[in-house]
Parts: C-alpha cells; structure tokens; sequence
C-alpha cells in the first residue's frame, strides 16, 4: 500500500487536526501528537465538518465492549487519514511502515497467519465481529478515508446484511490507498456497499472477501455512481459477481486488475444487473470463475443481466472477449478463493505493457506508488511496469543478470534481448562486438543505450570511459594505437560485421531511442557494390524503414559502406516537417568513415534527418563526401555542424554534401572548409543562414539541373573556384552575403545588402584561413579579427536557429555578422566589458574585477553603461563632452516635450541601451514618475563612428509643471 497525497478541496484549507494514536495513553484532547486522542471514537465523536484526523499505525476497534453493533462512524465532511507513525502524526504518513488497521476483530481471536492483525480471508474470521467496520451515512459533502487497512468486518447476520468493511449510504466518498481484507457480507458487497452514492476509489486492493449473495468485494445499488481508478480486485468470492456486483448503478473501472475472483453462479469478475451501465477501461478481467468453476465463458469475467450494458475499451484485456494472457507475475487460482495470495504485477513481456491510452487516467502514481506512465504509454491493469536498468561490463565477475554493477552481463547482447520500452542499459568502458560478422546489435523500441560508465560502476563521463561497439568481432583490426577505436576505414581487416546496430527485427525506433555516450565503429558493409542490399549500406547504423531513434554525444569512426553511407544509411518514409520528424543527432562526430558512392559518413535516401552540433571529418566518398541526402520529397537540418578535410573520392560528382532533386536542405550557422572538392553540389532546394564556406578545393556551391539556392548572412571566400553560371541551375539568390567574384550589382545580387565580392577590401578577414589547394586540411581558423568588413552587415531577421557555430548569442553587436562565427569581444569574465576596458580602468589591472553593475564614481551610470559610452568609470561625468540631453522641435505643436540622449559610443562595445521617457508633476516627490506615452527605445551600437542620439516624447495631455526624464538602463 503506498500513499497518494491527498488534494484538499479549497474549504478544507483551514481545517483543524484532531490526532489519534494508539500508543499515546488516556484522556487526550487530540489537540497535538502529545495529546493525541487514544481511541478512533473519541476523535469522530470530537470532529466538526472540515476537519482531518490523523491517526497513527496500529489496530483500532470500534468497540471496547465486544459490541458488533458499533462502527467507526463517519461524521459528514470529515477525513481521516492513516499510516503515521506513532507520537509523530504531525509528519508525513507512510502507510507501508505504519498500518492504520480498523479491525472488526473485537474478540482478537481471528486467525492471524501472517501476525499482522490483518487477516487474509473471511475464512480466518472467529468468534463475534463487528458488523460493518466502518459507517458514512447521509455524508451530502465529501468524506475522505486515506491510508487504511479495513479488516475482519461480518455483516452476514446483521440486520443490514451488506458489507462487513465499509456500509455507506446517500453518501460522497473519496477512498483512496485503502485495504479491504478478510471482510464478509450477507447481501450484497463483502467489504464495500455503496447505496445512493457518488464514490471515487483510487488505489485501493480489495482481497479476502466473501458475500454470500452478489459481489464478494463490491456492491453498488439504488444510483450510486461510482468511479474505480488503479484499483486490485483480487481473491474474493460469491454467489453472483466474484468480484463487483452492479445492480441500479453507474461504474467505471479505469485501471483496474479483477482476477483470482469466484462467482460460483455466474460473473466470476462482474456482475452486472438491472439496467447498470459500467465502462471498462484499460483493465485486465482475467482468471476469474463463472458458472460450474468455469473459465472459458463470458459469465466468467462479465455476467451482463436485466438490461445491464457493460462496454469495454479495445485495449482493455478481458478473457474470454479480447486480449490475450496478460502474463501476471504469479497468478492466484479462483478456486481457492476468499484469499490475499498471487502477485498480479505484469512480468515484464505482458502484453500489457505501454498497451493503454495515457490521457485516460490523470492519476500519478499507480497502486503500488510507481511512476502512473513510465514507457511510452499507460500500462493495463492497476500496476504499471518499473523501468528497468541493465548494466553491462565486461569486466563484471558476478552473477552476470544485469541487475548490477557487480553482477553486469559481460556483453550487450543478453541485455537488448532482455530490455523493454521504457528501459535503459548502462555499458561500462570497454569493447563490446556482435558474434559475428553476420550479426549486429539489435536493438528494440524505446529504449536508452548510455555509455560511458567506469568498469564497476560510478559517474558518467563518455570522454573518459569509451564504451564502444565495435564491428571487429575477431579483434584483428589494425589498431596500432591500441584504444580499439578504428581512426580511419583502411584499418579495417576482414570479418567485419556489415552493419553495427539496426533496429530489432519488427520494432520501429522512435525519438525515445536515446543512443548516448557510443564510439561506433569498424563495421564493413562490404557486399557487392551495386547490389544495395543491407550488407553495402551503412557500416555502422542501419535505419531502414524502422527508425526515428536519437544519437547523442556519440562517435562514429572508421565505418566502410560500398554503397549508401559509410557510418549511417538512412530510408525512412518522409514524415513531415523538421525537428520533430526524423532520426536526431546532436554533438556527435563522424570522422575517418568511407563509402564508395553515396554519402562517405551519412546517405539519407527517404524521410527526414536533423543535425545539431555535430562535426563531420575526414570522410571520403565520390558523392558527398561527408553526407549524400538521396531522399525525395525529404528535408534534412544541419544546425551548428562543421565540415572540414572531407575528401572526394574522383569519379563520382563530388560535394563536402550531395544534395539530390526534389530534396531540402537548410544549413544554420555551419562551417564548411578544407574539403577537397566543392563545398555543396547542390541539385535540390536550399538555404543557407549563417555559412562561412572556405578554403576548398573547389567551387563552394555547384548548383546543378533543378538545383535552387537562396542565402542569408554568409561568407563564400578563398575557394579555388566561385559561384559562376550555374550548369542548368536556378540563379542563386543571396540576402545581405559575401561571395568572392559576385559585385553588388549582380544578379541575385543586387539591393540585397550584400556586399561586393569583386572588392579586395571586402576580404572577412579571418582569424587564420586555408587555403583550397591544401585540402582535405582541418587547419584554419574562421572566426573573425576585429573590425571585419563582415561585422554587423546581416539580417537580424534571418539569422537561423540558435546560437552561433560556438555557441554564443547569434547577435552580439547591434546587428548579426555574416559566417558561422559572431565576433566577441575578448571578455574573460563573459560579463559584458571587454578585457581592454577593464585593464584600463581597474587597479590592479584585471579582466575580471571590474562588476558591471557597480557605480564606482556615484555618477548617472554603472560600469556597464560608462563602457558603453567610452566613460571612466572611476571618475564621474556627465559633461557635454560626453553625453547631452537636448530639448527638439516638438513632432506636435501641443506638445513640448521632447528630448534627444546624444552620445558617441565606445567602439568596442557591442550591446544596446534602453533608454525610457518618464514624466512627473512634481519630479517624484508626492507624484511618483510614470512612463510616457511613447514608451522606450532601445539603441543598438557598436563599432559605428560618431554620434548617436535616440528621442522620446510623450503625447499626454500635460500640465505647466509638469516634467519630463530620460532613464537610462541595461
């Protein structure tokens, strides 16, 4: 039994708490634990509508007098909570540790097999027992019972024969985690009688119990509408309806586990009567015994009479109607019934798992307390399925199961056969290879692969703990340095396996695939060129037609394909619009792989694909030498990706990136240079935002046949070849670019804001560039020096997604800079003054003791703001000289005021201002400021000659005094 934390209706906010405790000793008020009433009675006879008892672990009669006419009754509007732990009921409850059992054992001479004061049948009832444990009766607001054990109840001779544990009636209820157990009735309902109420009961187990009418468990008559959610039906017995009789009523079973159950005549499950109507949803009914002892007819879970509809949802698993064996952990035989015994938690290949449909239940914790949806999707029945961690060292030398560090499977594959959706496997350093060059790494839906744990267990690092997957499965790849990491695909030795990981057979990946931490490496798909089967494409990853899985952080070396995609080949049915469609990688590197013809590190030939953060070199290939996107009607995203000393294996029609017809391709912030042969031959659509490509061995962009191109802010230069006629093509078009050999007054060219290519003094001016005629070369370096022509000219409004190729703030200036890189300031302390101004002005020189926020002169401006102006910020100012505020002819003739800041920015600073108009009658003094009408204006600035100025001005109808200010800020 676990606790679910009550949710208090808003009126209850205020209730006062009356404590009870078995341990604590007469004549307490139950005012605190220290005072905490001794007896159960004594509290419900104190409480008063709203309030909330608290009572600790231990067994509570309702009567001391051996009286079976007493109960614990009720009083309207009052909650009683269990499960405190003795002299601590002002804490959090735990009923697991500390029982709360309301016992109708009043001569404590049941028969107790487990010692627990709770019993496990009817059965084991002796002697006189109170007729209804618990009493709510005529409750018009909302009861609450939490966190209780209800037991030994016998209401078979009482004059009101239903329900030995809990009698209610012309009530509300909310039941939540509560035991019925070993409880026994007459009529209908052996631990629960609802008449005329409205119930919800949530993860509750009702097991033991026997009516010698209808309903062993439950019976609900005369209207009740009653709501059954998370809740274990189980081992209970009678003459109709083993588990629930319905008679008159309304029920939803949400969630619900009803097996083990005996109704001797008919329902072994649910009987439901008299024009009821009960939904069944995303519950299992199975196991349980109709007519004659017989399970193999409908009466055997659901017995439907007088006019009574009960509908069951598709998913839901009933014997004998839908669904196949749901795989209980241990099953309970209905004939023994009334017992407690079986394990109705599902195994862990139910079918039953992530089998439900989540948005049914709002719940969120199932009945044993786990996490309510833990897979991809709601579990059936009232259990949901734990996800499960699989450890896998090959250095392990325990009991190799998984289920530990110590006792980690010593390989992968054991652990693919064993995880299920929802699941993850943890893979220590270390090498790890299919059987043999046939086989792969199968891997099932929705799972996570995470490497990079040290041997034995400890924190996470994928840098320092390489756990890889490894094609060479004799282990007699050339590995001269000895990490087992193939650099480079001509040290590949036969047998290699043809592909490392792909799908397992049958299960479609999906982004909950999470591949973290890998080295993938040395697989060979090496069949016949030509064929295109899966032996020549995509040495390391296969996806064909079965995944969308995700790869992070992962490393993809030395992979030979002779087809399509040396480490990955990609065919999936094209999906829809990017990001969410398509496999995702992000921060990986694909270095050192081949393939023959398409794509030497990725070939894309259907779906879509998204690229973050990853870097692609020294890859070969005659067509895209790092990637071929083959896949019509697809779109691939590259964001932040690198490109550098690829090289192109002569014959094919080259490119860093091979594009076909009808594909699309955007490239954000990415860097291609160093690559032999052209940057992008490019025969479908593109756009380009943000790309510096340079120093290739080749044009920068072929645009070849249906070929089409647009660019925003981006730099081609210092390739051996440039942009020229395009070989039937569609004529690029360029956005505020630079593109070496094109004047502003090309075509496509020109009133774009791009800058003249033909103009030497327009060279971006990189930090250090390569040139084409060294590739394939990864040297150079294509951030920008200060002052670059390419500084601050772009489209803020295209400026892609995210940061830039390093990760900083796309605009740092007042405008975007064309290329991958945005300029920074050199800034050690990255708080917005450059290093230069702060040697300047601090003393000791330092980069980093200066606070930007700090007013140090007690001037109009911090230390941020004095940079932005070319102040000291030592010394204060306010000089004309440096800044001046300046009345201006007014825009409307009824209003005078209005006012200009006028300055001359710092050059190096590159941040913006706002400065905001503020008005007042009387300078704040009992009229506080107020904006005017015209709001703020922000002034963007950096590395721009001469003065600046920005106005405001209000339209407010103003008044002879009144006054009008500029503030400045951040």
């Amino acid at each position: 039994m676990r606790f679910l934390p009550l949710v208090l209706l808003p009126s209850l906010a205020s209730a006062a708490i009356l404590h009870v405790d078995s341990t604590a000793g007469p004549g307490g008020d139950g005012s605190s634990p220290a005072q905490a009433f001794e007896d159960l009675q004594d509290a419900l006879a104190a409480a008063q509508p709203k309030d909330v008892i608290h009572v600790a672990g231990g067994v509570y009669l309702p009567s001391q007098s051996a009286d079976p006419t007493e109960s614990f009754i009720i009083p309207n509007f009052v909650t009683v909570i269990g499960g405190f732990k003795p002299g601590l009921t002002d804490g959090s409850p735990s009923p697991d540790d500390y029982p709360t059992i309301l016992s109708g054992d009043l001569g404590k001479d049941d028969t107790d097999p487990n010692s627990n004061y709770i019993i496990a049948s009817s059965d084991d009832q002796v002697g006189v027992n109170s007729h209804h444990v618990v009493t709510v009766s005529g409750a018009a607001d909302v009861v609450v019972l939490q966190g209780l054990v209800i037991t030994a109840g016998n209401a078979v001779p009482a004059p009101t024969n239903h329900a030995g544990g809990l009698l209610a009636t012309s009530s509300n209820l909310e039941i939540d985690n509560c035991w019925f157990r070993g409880n026994q009735g007459g009529g209908r309902g052996g631990a629960l009688h609802l008449n005329d109420c409205n119930a919800e009961v949530v993860n509750c187990d009702f097991a033991g119990n026997f009516s010698a009418a209808r309903g062993g468990a439950i019976g609900t008559v005369s209207g009740t509408d009653a709501d059954f959610i998370n809740c274990l039906v189980r081992g209970n017995k009678s003459v109709r309806g083993g588990g629930f009789n319905f008679n008159d009523s309304t029920g939803l079973l949400l969630n619900c586990t009803v097996s083990g159950n005996n109704g001797t005549t008919n329902g072994g499950g649910i009987q439901a009567a008299n024009s009821s109507t009960v939904t069944v949803t995303d519950s299992i009914i199975w196991w349980n015994l109709g007519p004659s002892g017989s399970r193999a007819n409908l009466g055997s879970s659901i017995n439907e009479i007088s006019g009574a509809v009960v509908t069951s949802s598709a998913s839901s698993i009933i014997e004998n109607e839908s669904g196949s064996d749901p795989d209980f952990e241990s099953e309970f035989n209905p004939a023994n019934a009334p017992d407690t015994a079986g394990n109705h938690r599902l195994s862990r290949g139910s079918p039953a798992i992530n089998a439900g449909t989540s948005s049914a239940n709002n719940t969120s914790v199932d009945y044993a307390g786990n996490p309510r949806v833990s897979g991809i999707a709601i579990d059936l029945g009232a259990f949901e399925t734990v996800p499960f961690d699989f450890h896998v060292d090959d250095t392990a030398g325990g009991a190799n199961n998984g289920t530990s560090w110590a006792n980690a499977y010593t390989t992968l594959q054991p652990a693919l056969a064993a995880a299920l959706a929802g699941d993850r496997i943890l893979i220590a350093e270390g090498v790890y290879t299919p059987t043999t060059a046939t086989d792969s790494f199968e891997v099932p839906a929705d799972i996570e692969i995470l490497g990079g744990y040290p041997n034995g267990g400890g924190t996470r690092d994928p840098d320092a703990h390489r756990s890889i997957l490894s094609g060479d499965v004799t282990g007699n790849d050339n590995n001269l340095d000895g990490n087992f990491i193939a650099e480079g695909w001509s040290e590949l030795v036969d047998p290699n396996c043809h592909t490392v990981v792909r799908a397992k057979p049958g299960h479609d990946l999906t982004p909950t695939n999470v591949f973290d931490g890998l080295v993938i490496t040395a697989g060979k798909a090496d069949g016949l060129p030509g064929e295109e089967d899966p032996t020549t494409r995509g040495g390391g990853v296969h996806l064909d037609l079965d995944g969308q899985p995700t790869f992070r952080n992962c490393l993809f070396s030395g992979n030979r394909g002779a087809d399509d995609g040396g480490a990955v080949f990609i065919n999936l049915p094209s999906a829809g619009a990017l990001p969410d469609q398509g496999p995702f990688f992000e921060s990986c590197t694909f270095a050192g792989n081949r393939c023959t013809d398409w794509g030497g590190a990725v070939a894309l030939f259907g779906g879509d694909a998204l690229f973050e953060d990853c870097e692609f070199t020294g890859n070969d290939s005659r067509n895209g030498s790092a990637v071929a996107h083959r896949a019509l009607g697809g779109e691939v995203l590259f964001r932040r990706c690198s490109f550098r000393g690829n090289d192109n294996i002569s014959g094919g029609s080259g490119g860093t990136i091979f594009t076909e017809q009808n594909t699309l391709t955007d490239l954000d912030n990415c860097l291609i240079s160093g690559n032999d042969g052209d940057g992008i031959v490019l025969l479908g659509a593109m756009n380009l935002r943000g790309l510096t490509i340079s120093g290739n061995d080749g044009d920068p962009v072929a645009v070849v046949n249906l070929g089409s191109l647009v660019t925003w802010n981006s730099v081609f230069w210092n390739n051996t070849g440039v942009f020229s006629d395009t070989i039937g093509g569609q004529l690029p078009t360029f956005h505020h670019s630079l593109v070496e050999g094109y004047s502003n007054s090309a075509s496509g060219f020109a009133n774009n804001g791009n800058l003249d290519g033909t103009n030497a003094a327009n060279d971006p001016d990189f930090i250090s560039a390569s040139g084409g005629g060294s590739a394939p070369t990864t040297s150079g370096n294509y951030r920008l020096n200060f002052d670059s022509p390419v500084m601050s000219v772009g489209d803020d409004a295209e400026i892609g997604s995210g940061p830039d190729l390093d990760g900083n703030l796309r605009i740092s200036g007042h405008t975007v800079d064309l290329g991958c890189y945005e300029y920074q300031l050199p800034d050690a302390d990255n708080d917005g003054i450059s290093d230069a101004f702060e040697l300047a002005h601090t003393s000791p020189a330092s980069t980093t003791s200066l606070n930007p926020n700090s007013n140090l002169d007690d001037d109009p401006f911090t230390a941020l703001q004095e940079f932005a102006f070319d102040l000291d910020p030592n010394v204060a100012e306010g000089t004309a000289a440096a800044y001046r505020i300046a009345p201006l002819p007014p825009s409307n003739p009824a209003n005078p005021f209005r006012m200009a800041l006028i300055w001359t920015p710092n050059p190096d600073a590159r941040h913006h201002l706002l400065i905001t108009g503020e008005h007042s009658n009387d300078l704040g003094i009992t009229d506080p400021w107020f904006e005017t009408a015209s709001g703020a204006a922000t002034a963007n600035f950096g590395g721009l000659p001469g003065e600046m100025m920005i106005q405001v001005q209000t339209f407010l109808p103003q008044s002879p005094t009144q006054y009008l200010r500029l503030r400045i800020e951040k």
